[in-house]
């Protein structure tokens, strides 16, 4: 916050010495903190030199792990000198102070916010998401009456939760780059925690295991943390919607599994949610959640295409094949699970199956759905019949049958997931050919 707004603020209560003496020890506070900051940094620098990295302990301090107190004595055990481990529990404490009244603020700012049925959380969510600006922030906060300095220490905190995002990135992106064959990859691991299937303890095993360093942990878990929450409100939301029910004959459950799994396209799930009167707030996180679930389906399909090939009998089905032999009916679950045992861990045998279930599951509502449909366009001397036979004879394209179906009144997730049944008969039929 510059100097100036404190002008302003003080003008209209103080006369104009006043105004300039109160303004002076202000900077003279300011100069007094860059100082510290500086001498903070050199003693950071001189730790590096010795190997030895600060910045684990003060983010333990900064997250409740450690009290100021211990983090002092870990100083003193490290050998620092007691200049600068003076300088460093001096900072790390006039920051830990203004955290902890940054979070006082944020705890009052979101009671007065839910009395006025605004939800702060959720703003901050789609800050930090790209869906909004800190400016937006600013100004939802100043709307609910708080001044420039609550508003300043309220948005700074919020900006340290988008750089340990940032950071939380980065790190992810490194780890990426690491080529994995078996057992789950970071992104992997993380997108199970977020999907409910691992838990934050499990992720942070699986970090110390795999040699992150302390820091690295807290910046990877805060962000986990953070996201399992949006996911959480986002399934809140979509838990809601369906317990609300809906005049739209397909649930909207299927529909989400439908849009996980790739059936449909996260366009036409978005249009299915618009139509079900989500909020474009509410549309935004649970578009985030599908992406994280997308991407969980598509790292398990990835994963058996890549190792697939290692099925040890010459003659055995594919994974691929088996995976249409079970949707035919002609295998089941149990061939399937045995065949990926052969070449998986227990982890993916698990992701793979309880994909494959998802979709047997998307298939027969879109099978039960066809017969609704087929029954409806009968009434109508319609034949959805006849346009099945004009695709299957190369007459007709899948995306002009699509279209036919949107052209006689069904919704897209209709047409999507109709569609999408027909191409499995035809990759049946192929395969069989």
């Amino acid at each position: 916050m510059p100097i100036s707004r404190l002008e302003e603020v003080l003008h209209p209560q103080y006369d104009a010495d006043t105004v300039q003496t109160l303004v002076d020890l202000v900077a003279d506070d300011r100069q007094t903190f860059l100082e510290q900051q500086k001498r903070a940094d050199e003693a950071r620098q001189r730790a590096g030199i010795r190997h030895v990295d600060t910045g684990a302990l003060e983010q333990a301090v900064l997250e409740d792990v450690l009290t100021i107190q211990d983090f002092r004595a870990q100083l003193g055990t490290l050998g620092f000198p007691a200049g600068d481990a003076e300088i460093l529990t001096s900072t790390l404490q006039a920051r830990k102070a203004d955290l902890d009244a940054a979070r006082e603020k944020r705890l009052q700012a979101d009671e007065a916010a839910r009395h006025k049925g605004i939800d702060l959380g959720r703003a901050e969510r789609l800050i930090r998401h790209g869906a909004g600006t800190l400016a937006q922030y600013d100004q939802l906060l100043a709307s609910l009456g708080y001044d420039a300095g609550a508003r300043a220490a309220m948005t700074e905190l919020l900006h340290l939760e988008i750089a340990d995002d940032a950071e939380a990135r980065r790190l992810r992106d490194a780890a990426a780059e690491k080529a994995r064959t078996k057992g789950l990859s970071l992104e992997e691991m993380r997108r199970a925690v977020i999907l409910d299937v691992k838990t934050a303890d499990q992720f942070q095993t699986y970090l110390i295991a795999e040699g992150y360093t302390s820091d690295a942990q807290l910046v990877l878990l805060a962000e986990l943390r953070r996201d399992v929450a949006d996911a959480d409100a986002a399934r809140a939301q979509r838990a809601a919607a369906e317990a609300a029910g809906s005049a739209i004959p397909l649930p909207l459950a299927r529909v989400h599994q439908a849009a996980r799994l790739g059936v449909i396209t996260p366009a036409t799930y978005r249009a299915r949610l618009v139509r079900e009167k989500f909020t474009p707030d509410d549309i935004a996180l649970e578009l985030e959640l599908l992406l994280v679930e997308i991407a969980s389906v598509q790292a398990a399909r990835a994963r058996r295409d890549a190792l697939s090939a290692q099925l040890d009998a010459p003659k055995a089905l594919s994974l691929a094949q088996l995976e249409h032999a079970v949707k035919a009916g002609a295998a089941s679950i149990d061939d399937y699970r045995a065949a990926a045992s052969t070449v998986y861990g227990a982890d993916d045998v698990d992701v793979l199956v309880a994909t494959l279930q998802d979709e047997l599951a998307t298939l027969a509502d879109a099978r039960d759905r066809h017969v609704t449909i087929e029954g409806e366009l009968t009434a109508r001397t319609l034949s959805l019949a006849e346009l099945e036979a004009a695709v299957k004879a190369s007459l007709v394209t899948l995306d002009a049958y699509r279209a036919q179906l949107v052209a006689w009144g069904y919704g897209s997730d209709d047409a999507d997931l109709l569609a999408a049944l027909l191409a499995e008969h035809l990759t049946a039929a192929g395969g069989a050919a």
